[in-house]
């Protein structure tokens, strides 16, 4: 399983339910990452995409606490356990580790961020208001920092792109 998330200089990913910046060429990046892949994020992170839908060309399963409608074209599971047993099931139908690929929010990237190898990080060069955060990375004896791109530019605001990976168990 694999992550993506973009956050700010101090590891915050969003404030009052926005994503601190949206920068085009990150979310061309993030199609590109998850086109026909099964993309799994929480309930609160439906609500930021556009009408509230879930994404087109990818398989979304929704992680929620709460009963509510379910939306067309979205999977619901209500447990980590429940989403695994969902994930093997996907497996034996052809899907392999790497298309599975968590995008957030915060409490899912909590909870899901044991289960992943791989996190695609577009690191903004500032710090902004933030109210939910990513675990930070580079703090974590757990994780390495495997690749960095260089600074880019795009409307004022600076960012790169990185890949975070999990030290192998000897």
């Amino acid at each position: 399983m694999i992550a993506i998330v973009a956050c700010d200089a101090k590891w915050g990913i969003g404030c009052d339910g926005k994503l601190q910046q949206r920068v085009s060429a990150d979310l061309r990046r993030f199609k590109a990452l998850t086109w026909g892949k099964v993309v799994i994020y929480g309930r609160n992170t439906l609500d930021t995409f556009p009408g509230g839908k879930p994404l087109p060309g990818r398989l979304n399963i929704v992680l929620r606490r709460r009963k509510e409608c379910n939306l067309d074209h979205c999977e619901y599971v209500c447990s980590v356990d429940e989403l695994m047993q969902r994930l093997r099931l996907l497996k034996r139908k052809g899907y392999g580790d790497d298309d599975f690929v968590v995008i957030g929010g915060a409490m899912v990237y909590r909870q899901l961020l044991p289960y992943c190898d791989t996190v695609h990080v577009t690191q903004f060069a500032e710090a902004y208001e933030a109210d939910c955060y990513f675990p930070d990375l580079d703090a974590s004896p757990e994780w390495y920092l495997d690749s960095y791109g260089q600074w880019l530019k795009e409307k004022g605001v600076r960012f790169r792109y990185m890949v975070y990976r999990r030290h192998a168990i000897a």
